[in-house]
């Protein structure tokens, strides 16, 4: 999958199939795993592909107005035995950070947000094993802030909910 600032090029056995932007749109931030794509269009906009494991083709899910700008947005890579991640974060410039379900049939919900002091920068989802026995995972919610700290929450595997005390540190006066 390639996306550029037009649209998604999706190439497989050789034959590139396009989606392009509607209008004169254009996608200013985009994250991938596996099996997903989130786009972030200009103005908001947030579109979910999914790939069709049975046919190859990628195909456009859902889209959700977001009501605010989007300045980052992050899906988590997959784990072993799944084929899709249940949630994205997505930074919105009015210094919120939302989790978004991927869950079939609910479709780009929102499950939980948290306000910020500073716009968030950047944002990371990952799911971290408590322990090298394979124990249970945890999913994280790691935002970097435009002040230069970064914030590490957690998130409920389950519903979406992002913790109440994350951990904030302070790495130096760029944006992270």
């Amino acid at each position: 999958c390639q996306v550029h600032p037009a649209g998604v090029r999706h190439i497989q056995r050789g034959q590139a199939k396009q989606w392009n932007c509607p209008g004169l749109k254009r996608i200013e931030f985009a994250t991938a795993n596996e099996s997903q794509v989130v786009i972030a269009l200009a103005g908001g906009e947030v579109i979910y592909f999914e790939l069709d494991e049975m046919s190859g083709n990628l195909t456009e899910s859902s889209t959700r107005d977001m009501g605010a700008d989007v300045c980052c947005l992050d899906v988590s890579k997959l784990t072993k035995g799944r084929s899709r991640s249940l949630f994205a974060a997505i930074g919105c410039r009015d210094q919120t950070v939302r989790i978004v379900s991927l869950e079939p049939g609910k479709l780009l919900t929102q499950k939980s947000s948290t306000a910020l002091k500073s716009r968030p920068h950047s944002v990371s989802l990952q799911m971290i094993t408590s322990s090298e026995s394979g124990g249970p995972a945890d999913l994280v919610l790691t935002i970097g802030l435009e002040d230069g700290t970064s914030l590490r929450a957690s998130v409920d595997p389950v519903t979406g909910g992002i913790g109440t005390s994350p951990t904030r540190r302070f790495l130096g006066a760029r944006p992270v």
